[in-house]
């Protein structure tokens, strides 16, 4: 009987089980950059709706 045809189920486990935690490793540090991305849009939203002000810059004074 050839044995080499026969997997390896230890080995086997050890990888499909390496391989789980890193997706889920992946996945977790992708999660994290998505918040980080939409905190950081947010605070841009708002320091752009804090920039729009109309009247300021609208008049320059000026004396000699």
């Amino acid at each position: 009987m050839d044995m080499s045809i026969i997997p390896d189920i230890p080995s086997m486990s050890t990888a499909i089980s390496s391989t789980q935690v890193a997706e889920a490793f992946s996945t977790e540090m992708l999660a994290e950059q998505i918040q980080m991305m939409d905190e950081s849009m947010q605070a841009m939203t708002k320091m752009m709706e804090l920039s729009v002000n109309p009247s300021v810059g609208a008049n320059f004074d000026m004396s000699v």
